[in-house]
């Protein structure tokens, strides 16, 4: 994948390059390209299939044009705080996009319906954004789902009902406040987590009882939070679960030993954060 980075970049140093009309992939890294640079590189480079940017420059200008692309299936805009609701509702023409990471932009709850109606969308990162649990309201009727990404929203865990008939689910939810009763009511709808991140947020042993019920977890994440011995062991025995994550919480490296002992499938135990 070419990389550029950095405030040295220039528009003219991307385009010498040889064969950008056949570039399948692109990252611009934290450089000062500014819109109408952007808008050039998608004339020239059509065959852009994904492209991952990190802009204090960019503004909602540029996804007129990227999204116009007529192959792209990823994009990634990481720390683009001048893209709002305005730029990414042009996600709503990238009809084939597969992968959307929107992690610390302009964007709010008013921005997620651009996204719903994305055809074949599977993987949905809005980490590090003002998105509440009413903006999840929007994500009902997208089907193909896998991996959601809620890291460090707004979110309190209402709203994760609009997931519960997705399979194989991943989602990350560390660092928002969520608390025991929106959690258990969650995983009572959604018996098919394979992930769940919940680091940082308000869950306290009442839920690993629940979370203990979840037969296809396979990897659970509960670091920074109110957790006991007391509630790790309610994981003891689980069939599926092979990774676990309890740093800076209260569970001891005694638990943590039963837990290894107890586990069919040599569970890795990650003790620091």
């Amino acid at each position: 994948m070419p990389q550029f980075r950095g405030s040295k970049v220039t528009l003219d140093r991307i385009l010498q390059r040889t064969s950008i009309e056949r570039w399948r992939s692109l990252r611009l890294l934290d450089t000062l390209l500014d819109d109408d640079d952007i808008s050039e590189i998608c004339r020239v480079a059509t065959a852009l299939q994904e492209i991952v940017i990190s802009s204090a420059v960019m503004t909602d200008r540029s996804m007129k044009n990227i999204c116009a692309l007529p192959h792209l299936l990823g994009l990634q805009l990481r720390n683009v705080p001048n893209v709002t609701d305005t730029g990414i509702s042009y996600v709503a023409h990238a009809r084939r996009l597969l992968e959307v990471y929107l992690e610390n932009t302009g964007m709010t709850n008013l921005g997620i319906g651009a996204i719903a109606d994305l055809p074949e969308l599977w993987c949905l990162s809005v980490a590090h954004s003002a998105i509440n649990d009413d903006g999840l309201l929007a994500l009902k009727a997208s089907k193909n789902l896998s991996h959601i990404d809620l890291t460090d929203t707004e979110v309190c865990g209402d709203g994760l009902a609009v997931f519960a008939n997705l399979s194989g689910l991943n989602l990350y939810a560390a660092d928002c406040p969520i608390d025991d009763d929106a959690l258990i009511a969650f995983v009572r709808l959604q018996p098919d987590v394979v992930l769940l991140s919940l680091s940082g947020t308000r869950i306290t042993d009442r839920s690993l009882d629940a979370l203990a019920q979840l037969r296809a977890l396979s990897d659970l994440r509960i670091e920074r939070t109110h957790v006991t011995d007391s509630g790790a062991m309610m994981l003891a025995g689980h069939e599926a679960l092979f990774m676990l994550y309890v740093g800076g919480t209260q569970i001891t490296r005694a638990a943590v030993d039963a837990l290894k002992r107890e586990s069919p499938n040599e569970m890795i135990i990650y003790t620091t954060v």
